[in-house]
């Protein structure tokens, strides 16, 4: 008798994750990339301060957010170079 084929839905499985979750995971590809410590520690900081800022999923994220973000960061006050780095951050968090 022949192993009958069950056919599979034809539809991707996404997992959904939480900012925090999403943070997590960013420290651990950081680690594995090799960054230093100061760096993980600084993206991972951008990244929360991103979620928090969102008030909704990373994944969601738009450019209009990302300009907002830093739109913020330039309203407070921040260095130049503090909002470049924020926006590297954001870069290596969206790119990974």
């Amino acid at each position: 008798m022949a192993d009958s084929i069950v056919p599979r839905p034809n539809f991707a499985c996404r997992r959904i994750f939480n900012n925090d979750q999403i943070v997590e995971k960013f420290d651990r590809w950081l680690l594995i990339k090799g960054k230093a410590v100061n760096t993980r520690i600084n993206y991972t900081f951008t990244a929360r301060q991103f979620g928090k800022f969102l008030d909704k999923p990373l994944t969601s994220a738009t450019k209009e957010d990302v300009r907002a973000f830093l739109f913020e960061l330039y309203s407070r006050g921040l260095a130049p170079t503090t909002i470049q780095s924020r926006l590297d951050a954001l870069r290596v968090l969206f790119d990974c």
